[in-house]
């Protein structure tokens, strides 16, 4: 489904299980350690902005 942030500002991502009887459960797992590991402690959203655009071939 995506990704987010729940109200602690952990990165989350989401998604949804669909059952074969029709239900659906929607499911949230905090992913910040490994945000931590890939961006250094800094945010989701620091590490975007510090980011060059690629460069066109």
């Amino acid at each position: 489904m995506g990704s987010g942030t729940d109200k602690n500002g952990n990165f989350l991502d989401i998604l949804q299980a669909k059952y074969q009887d029709g239900r659906t459960v929607t499911l949230h797992f905090i992913i910040q350690h490994a945000t931590n590991k890939m961006f250094g402690g800094k945010t989701v959203e620091e590490e975007l902005k510090e980011k060059k655009p690629l460069e066109e071939n």
